[in-house]
C-alpha cells in the first residue's frame, strides 16, 4: 500500500511559478499606486498652501520680500508667516520618492522634494501674484509652478 502524504515537486514548482507571476503583475501596479498617491497628497499640500497665501493676501497682510529663483528660501519664509499668522497649523513637508508623472505614465524618484514660493511674472507692489511650485530637490532655483504641476503629475495634459 502506497500512502500519499503532501505535495509531488512537480505540482510545488507548479504553484511557485503562478504565485511569482502573479506578484509579477501585481508589484508594478501597487509602486504606481504608492507614487500617484505621493503625487495627490503633493498637490493637495500645494492647493492648501495656495489657499493659505491668497487668504493672508485678501487679509491685507504685507507680503514679505521675495527673490527670483530663490524658491525655497521664499517659500520659508512665506510658510512660517502663513504658521505665525493662522493661516495654517503646520507647514506642509513634500513626501520623499517616486511620484507618477501622468503625462508620461512613468513613476519619477524625487529623494528630497520641497514646496516654494515664487512670484509671478505679473503685477507690481502689493499686487503681485504668489504661487506656490514643486522643488524636485531642497535647493534655492525654480519649481515646477502648481497649475503645471496638476496639469503633469495628476491630469496627464501636456499643454498649459
Amino acid at each position: 500500500m502506497k500512502y500519499k502524504n503532501g505535495f509531488t515537486l512537480v505540482e510545488l514548482v507548479i504553484v511557485i511559478a503562478v504565485i511569482g507571476i502573479l506578484a509579477g503583475l501585481a508589484i508594478p501596479h501597487f509602486l504606481d499606486s504608492q507614487a500617484k498617491t505621493r503625487s495627490s497628497r503633493a498637490a493637495a499640500d500645494m492647493r492648501i498652501l495656495q489657499s493659505a497665501i491668497e487668504q493672508y493676501v485678501a487679509a491685507g497682510y504685507e507680503v514679505p520680500a521675495m527673490q527670483k529663483n530663490q524658491s525655497l528660501s521664499n517659500g520659508k519664509i512665506m510658510f512660517e508667516k502663513l504658521k505665525e499668522k493662522g493661516f495654517i497649523s503646520s507647514i506642509p513637508e513634500a513626501p520623499k520618492g517616486a511620484y507618477y508623472n501622468a503625462v508620461s505614465k512613468t513613476r519619477i524618484d524625487y529623494p528630497a522634494p520641497a514646496y516654494g514660493v515664487e512670484l509671478s511674472a505679473t503685477g507690481t507692489g502689493p499686487n503681485r501674484y504668489l504661487t506656490v511650485n514643486f522643488l524636485t530637490e531642497q535647493k534655492d532655483g525654480s519649481g515646477i509652478y502648481l497649475n503645471m504641476y496638476l496639469n503633469w503629475f495628476i491630469y496627464g495634459k501636456v499643454d498649459v
